[in-house]
């Protein structure tokens, strides 16, 4: 069960009308979230995860990390 408080994400980091979040993948697949919060890039960091854009309007890079 999940904790009522949670958000997939988060403002970590505000400056010069400009803001910095930090979520999960549901946060990275949700584009009308990310729409909302006029966010034009997404850097995901993870493997093999598979988000796009279709649509255009966000910057995407992904920067694959594997564990050993």
């Amino acid at each position: 069960m999940m904790d009522s408080s949670y958000q997939a994400m988060n403002a970590v980091y505000e400056e010069n009308n400009n803001t910095l979040y930090l979520g999960d993948c549901t946060a990275a697949f949700d584009r009308a979230s990310l729409d909302v919060k006029n966010v034009k890039t997404v850097l995901t960091v993870a493997a093999g995860l598979m988000v796009n854009y279709p649509d255009g309007g966000i910057t995407h890079k992904v920067l694959s990390l594997f564990y050993n």
